[in-house]
Order: structure tokens, then C-alpha cells, then sequence
């Protein structure tokens, strides 16, 4: 259940199969199949996602039928630079009636329609890019063109189906895959690291109080879903896979800094990762964990030190430096839950500190630069409260548009929550989102306030993040780049299929129009012309007098 993946090169791995029924996407992909790799040109990446099922057996004997991209948990992961253009033809080879209706809104249903969504990636959220109200049916495709801004952070991002009311059915089953940004630079990305995309299939339940009934079966059989109704052979117990294993194992040396990356590739629960001794009956000391970067953003100053476990919400990412310092056998758990382990190697030299690595705070991209001292006017506040009930929805007030409670539209006119214009600074409010991990699409935003010191150090003022969760939050943001709409939602991913999900409009820059006015009655003129002629006249006069040979008169 590997994915596919060519670390440090233009060329990402398409493992792509394409069974006799499907004939119809044979030339969009034959290039790709041949060599089973899709080879980046200059400076565009060209790539075939195919959503298909597939099954897949686990040690314990049990068996489950993936939706997965090309054949693989997790699918391939892609690699681009800031300024790449990454091309995505995505294939829904998935079976199903292409002329059937869609199901009623803010139910789950359309359980094989699909679309895609860069988690994480600051691109156009207009079609053919990030636009989530795309509509791929079975037997179709889509071709997606995202054009990655010059100055686009380096870092981990994530991409799965984001099509409204079958989102948390296909990602919990597998589809999902990493999308990482390059180009970082000093010590840190000098250092060995792992990339570990953390998947929860929630079969059962018994892992997950927040996702309640809303398992995979569940949503299946809501759904109206083939694939896992009547499945004799599902799981009986929740399943945690980090790229698409149980429990991999990870190999560092005592004392060596490793960087772990960890993407919580899910759609419901949340990550308290942990670091422990495998072996009870031995005495092994604890290892230092660091956090580094959150959503793909440096931190100003690191590693920052951590006061209990690594926390990651549903749908985020985090880069930590652990250094163990003994040889040793250690698990990484969340919640008591083991998830992968790594055995540390003797090494002869041993430093105990876990000293800083970069002397000066990295350089922040505009579209991520410090908020803290704007000054933000009063219209361009608002506050987002989360609604229990059927998930959740969203009850939001913005100078703008008013006061707004009900669950989501998929309507311009009628579901815009907050209007925005580029460039300018915004300050939003979270309000009762304790239980529901908050997502914004497009836009990082700077955390202002409300964390609180149970934090644990995971997340402090001046943090950049995409997704986050807290009881009431207040954060910034600067939009920056792309116009459009700019989807916000729960990402219990159960939650934002019922209904709790709105958008935010951002407008370009007003520019005031030029006010032509006319002078005498006759010609369209600058105002200020009149003021010059005024001030010319009365200059020459003056020089004239000046000039003028005076005659006195005698009295």
C-alpha cells in the first residue's frame, strides 16, 4: 500500500491501471502508463489522477475496498517548486450513472462523484483551479491547472475529494495523497528527515468521540454507497495508517536531529503524538521533540520546545526535530495509540541539548507577514460561531452582509458569510469551535489571540495556520494574490457534508475612478490647471511691475 514517490526530483510516479471498461481515458494517460511515471517539463508538472477502487487486505485479516488515486493508499506524491504550473487531469473511473441527480443538499449522498481540493495551497480558488463546487461524475474527467505563485511557502500540503456530501466518505476510504512545495533553504532543510502522511479510517467508532455515529459505515449506508454496505470482511476496530501501512518502522541514530513531518491526512479526530519507549521493563530516556513549522509555515523562532504531545488537528500538518538520545526502541502513538515505531542506533558522539538551528527567524512570504500592529477597522471584523446540531453549522455576523445562521447554500448571492477586498486586513473571531476543527481554503491566517496554556506550546500568537481548533479563537488575515470565493469549514469532514460550510467573498482592489471636470464650460481638464493659470497670471504681473521702468512725479 505504498504510495508512489521520487523524493529530490521533477518526476513523480503515476502508477496508473487502466482496466478494459475504461478505454475511454486510455490517450489521456497512455504516456504516463507506459513508463508508469509522469516527468515534469520545465517548469509544469503534468499528472493523471484516476479514482477507482481497489482492495486492500490488512495483517489482521481483515479487508476493505479503498477509493484511492492510481491504485494506491496514499496516492502519488507530488513535488513542485513556487512557480511551477502543476497540471491534474483528474479521471473518475468509479462506476455509476453519469445522468443521475445529485442527492439532496447537506445530505450525505453522490457517493461516486468527486472533485479535488489543494489542502494547504495558496492558489486561485476559480475554476480550473481550487474551485470545490466542480462536479466530476463517473466516466467523466477535469482537467485542473493551478499556476503556483512565485513566492508560494515551501512545505507540506495534501490533496483528496472535495465534492460536497461525498468529501468524508472517499477521504476516510483512501483517497488522498501529499503535495509538497520545495525550495527550502538552511540548516533545517539539511536534515534527514520522514514524511509520514497520517491516515484515521473510522470503522467503529471506538476512536473517535467527535465524528459520534459517523463512521464509514454509517455515511455509507446514508449514502447510499455499494462498495462498504455488506462488506463481511471490513475492520472491526478503527484503523490508523501512516503512508498506507500499519505501524512502519523508522530508522535514526542517538542524538541525531531528525526532522518527522507529519500530515494528518483525515477528515475527522485529531493527532496527540507522542514519543515513548516501546519497552516497559527498560529504562530508556525520553526524547526531545521540537516543533518547527505548522501548516507550512515556519514558526519565528525554533524548534519551540513542546510541554506534552504534538497536537494536529483533522486536516493539518507539522514538522517536529525528535532527538533520542539513548538506543533505544520507541513508539509514536496518539492517544495511547501506537501508529509507527523507531529504533535509534548507537552513535559515538552525544549532544543533550536540542539547540536552536537557525540564528535569525526565516523570512515570511507576503501573502504571511505579521498582522499583530495592523490597525483593523471595524468593518472588516467578524465573528464565525459553530451551531450544534446536525454536525454543526456556521452562525456569522460581518458589518458587510449582516447576521447569518443556517447551514450551507452553494449560492454566491445567497451564502456569502464575509466580504473581503485584496490586500486589505481582516480580524475573524472562532466561537464554540472546541469539538470542530476549523479549515480555510486559499488563505493562511495569523492567530491574534485565545490560545490558552493547555496548548502545550503547539500553537502561540504570531502562528500562521490553515486549520486549527479552539473554543474561541481570534486570528487575522491579509488575502492576497486571488479573488473569488473562499470556502471555510468544519473539517469533520461529516460535519462540512451536512451543511457546516459557508464562503467568504474576496473583491479586487477598488481603484477610485478618475473625476474629469470642465473649466470655462469647454474642455475636460486636470482640476489643478485653473490653480496655475491663476498663479502664473499673478506671477507675470508681478514680474512686469517689477521690471517697468519707474517715472516719478514731483508733487
Amino acid at each position: 500500500m505504498r504510495g508512489c514517490h521520487l523524493a529530490h526530483t521533477r518526476l513523480v510516479a503515476v502508477c496508473i491501471l487502466l482496466l478494459d471498461v475504461r478505454q475511454t481515458f486510455a490517450s489521456a494517460a497512455s504516456a504516463a502508463s507506459a513508463a508508469g511515471v509522469a516527468t515534469g517539463v520545465g517548469n509544469v508538472l503534468d499528472v493523471v489522477l484516476v479514482l477507482d477502487v481497489k482492495r486492500f487486505k490488512l495483517p489482521d485479516g481483515s479487508a476493505f475496498t479503498a477509493r484511492c488515486y492510481n491504485q494506491t493508499v496514499p496516492g502519488p506524491h507530488l513535488q513542485v517548486r513556487p512557480g511551477d504550473t502543476l497540471k491534474i487531469r483528474l479521471v473518475n473511473a468509479l462506476t455509476g450513472d453519469p445522468r443521475q441527480p445529485m442527492g439532496p443538499m447537506n445530505t450525505f449522498r453522490d457517493p461516486n462523484i468527486t472533485n479535488l481540493h489543494l489542502h494547504g495551497m495558496h492558489v486561485s480558488p476559480t475554476a480550473p483551479a481550487d474551485d470545490v463546487s466542480i462536479v466530476v461524475r463517473p466516466g467523466e474527467h477535469y482537467d485542473y491547472v493551478y499556476e503556483i505563485p512565485e513566492n508560494h511557502a515551501p512545505g507540506i500540503a495534501w490533496y483528496h475529494p472535495h465534492h460536497h456530501g461525498s468529501a468524508a466518505l472517499q477521504t476516510f476510504a483512501g483517497a488522498y495523497g501529499l503535495l509538497e512545495v520545495l525550495g527550502e533553504e538552511g540548516e533545517v532543510a539539511r536534515l534527514p528527515s520522514f514524511v509520514l502522511a497520517v491516515q484515521y479510517m473510522d470503522w467503529v467508532g471506538d476512536g473517535s468521540q467527535m465524528l459520534s455515529s459517523n463512521t464509514i459505515l454509517a455515511i455509507a449506508e446514508a449514502s447510499g454507497d455499494k462498495v462498504f454496505v455488506g462488506d463481511p470482511e471490513l475492520p472491526k476496530r478503527d484503523t490508523w495508517l501512516v503512508n498506507g501501512e500499519l505501524t512502519p518502522e523508522y530508522d535514526i541514530a542517538a542524538c541525531e536531529s531528525v526532522r518527522f513531518r507529519f500530515a494528518f491526512t483525515s477528515g475527522g479526530s485529531q493527532l496527540n503524538v507522542t514519543v515513548d519507549p516501546a519497552d516497559a521493563q527498560r529504562a530508556c530516556a525520553p526524547c526531545a521533540m521540537g516543533l518547527v513549522n505548522r501548516d507550512g509555515h515556519f514558526l519565528a523562532k525554533y524548534p519551540r520546545q513542546l510541554a506534552g504531545p504534538l497536537y494536529i488537528p483533522a486536516g493539518g500538518r507539522a514538522d517536529v526535530i525528535i532527538r533520542c538520545e539513548q538506543p533505544c526502541r520507541y513508539t509514536i502513538a496518539t492517544d495511547g495509540t501506537p501508529i509507527a515505531t523507531v529504533h535509534v542506533r548507537p552513535y559515538p558522539t552525544c549532544d543533550a541539548a536540542l539547540a536552536p538551528l537557525s540564528l535569525a527567524p526565516p523570512v515570511a512570504v507576503p501573502y504571511a507577514a505579521d498582522l499583530r500592529r495592523e490597525r483593523v477597522p471595524d468593518a472588516n471584523k467578524a465573528v464565525f460561531e459553530l451551531v450544534d446540531g446536525k454536525g454543526c453549522r456556521y452562525k456569522t455576523h460581518s458589518p458587510a452582509v449582516g447576521t447569518i445562521d443556517a447551514w450551507y447554500a452553494m449560492r454566491d448571492e445567497v451564502d456569502v458569510r464575509h466580504v473581503q477586498e485584496l490586500d486589505s486586513v481582516h480580524e475573524i473571531t472562532l466561537v464554540n469551535s472546541v469539538n470542530h476543527p476549523f479549515h480555510m481554503h486559499i488563505s493562511p491566517f495569523q492567530i491574534v489571540s485565545g490560545v490558552t496554556v493547555a496548548a502545550g506550546g503547539n500553537f502561540e500568537p504570531g502562528d500562521w495556520a490553515d486549520s486549527v481548533q479552539f473554543t474561541n479563537m481570534t486570528f487575522r488575515v491579509r488575502p492576497r494574490d486571488f479573488d473569488g470565493m473562499q470556502i471555510f469549514h468544519c473539517h469533520l469532514l461529516s460535519h462540512e457534508d451536512q451543511g457546516c460550510m459557508a464562503q467568504m467573498r474576496i473583491d479586487p482592489v477598488k481603484v477610485a475612478p478618475v473625476v474629469m471636470r470642465r473649466f470655462a464650460g469647454a474642455y475636460p481638464v486636470n482640476p489643478v490647471v485653473p490653480l496655475l493659470i491663476v498663479l502664473g497670471t499673478a506671477g507675470a504681473i508681478l514680474l512686469w511691475t517689477t521690471l517697468l521702468p519707474v517715472t516719478y512725479h514731483p508733487i
